[in-house]
C-alpha cells in the first residue's frame, strides 16, 4: 500500500533538470522545482531522492499510526506531529 502511495512522488515534486549550450552561455530549463530554482541534473537527483524518502517515511508512519489508532486522524496527526516522527523524517531526508 505505502509503494503505491508513494509511486514516483518525490521524482514528480522535483521536477526535471537539462541544460543546452546557447552559443557561449548554458541555459537552464526544467520542470517542477529544478526548473524553478535552476538546478542541474546532479542536484536534481539529490532533491528527488530526498523527496522520495520523505514522502515515504511519512506516508509509511501515517499508515502505521491510522491503523494503531483505529482510524482516528485527529491521533494521527498528533502522532504524526510529536517530535520523534519530525526527527525520523527530517534524517530520511538529509
Amino acid at each position: 500500500m505505502v509503494a503505491v502511495a508513494t509511486a514516483g512522488a518525490g521524482t514528480a515534486a522535483a521536477g526535471t533538470a537539462g541544460t543546452a549550450a546557447t552559443g557561449t552561455t548554458a541555459a537552464t530549463a526544467g520542470t517542477g522545482l529544478a526548473g524553478t530554482l535552476g538546478l542541474s541534473q546532479g542536484a536534481t537527483t539529490i532533491l528527488a531522492g530526498a523527496l522520495q524518502g520523505g514522502i515515504t517515511t511519512l506516508v509509511g508512519q501515517a499508515t502505521v499510526s491510522f491503523m494503531n489508532n483505529g482510524g482516528d486522524l485527529g491521533k494521527v496527526f498528533d502522532e504524526l506531529g510529536n517530535s520523534a516522527s519530525v526527527k525520523s523524517l527530517l534524517t530520511t531526508m538529509a
